[in-house]
């Protein structure tokens, strides 16, 4: 690991570590929580305590397309489960959706070089990145920088949705919506800071 490296992983270790307690503290809220929101919220704290590993750890094969499995499923969560969040709310369901993004990253990065912004996941001796079966190195690896900077860049636009949600609105009129977000700020302080970091990981060698 590079000296010039170290202070970012050290920072985005430290923001994942907190989203992830984050959302862990929120499972302790009073029992009429929701069952939807328990699951997101156990969700966001794995993807947090996998962030912090995929910075540091190196994964095998085995773990690798387990890892794969449970965040694909994760970002098929959030959008499936819109539909019962919907009461002619689009903002409710639009909420979700960066969510999905977040995990469809994570799906990315444990199956993707990310030659373009870096050498992030190398694995050992072998340079397959995260345990990445041979057959799919070289498409990956042509449609890689060009995904990465995409997703990247919407999950900046994730970012700066979230993290102005709590803040006051510069009509007089506010709405129910933007009153919501402001009674809890912490929890779109999370996902904005969450989508942010998965942003730069997406970019940055790890």
């Amino acid at each position: 690991m590079t000296g010039t490296l170290l202070a970012p992983r050290c920072l985005l270790t430290v923001l994942f570590a907190i989203a992830a307690v984050h959302a862990l503290g929120q499972l302790r809220r009073p029992k009429f929580l929701k069952t939807c929101a328990r699951v997101d919220h156990v969700l966001h704290a794995v993807m947090g305590l996998a962030m912090v590993f995929m910075l540091w750890g190196r994964a095998g094969e085995a773990a690798s397309t387990a890892m794969t499995f449970f965040f694909f499923a994760a970002g098929l969560w959030f959008p499936l489960t819109a539909a019962g969040l919907w009461h002619g709310r689009v903002s409710t369901v639009a909420g979700r959706l960066p969510h999905a993004l977040g995990m469809a990253a994570m799906v990315w990065m444990l199956h993707s070089p990310h030659e373009g912004a870096g050498s992030a996941h190398r694995h050992m001796a072998g340079g397959h990145s995260w345990a990445r079966p041979l057959g799919v190195i070289a498409p990956v690896e042509r449609a890689g920088p060009l995904v990465s900077v995409v997703l990247a860049w919407c999950l900046l636009g994730c970012a700066l949705w979230s993290l102005t949600r709590p803040m006051p609105g510069m009509r007089t009129a506010v709405t129910a919506t933007r009153l919501a977000a402001a009674a809890e700020p912490f929890h779109y302080v999370r996902d904005g800071a969450t989508a942010l970091g998965t942003a730069v990981m997406l970019l940055l060698p790890h």
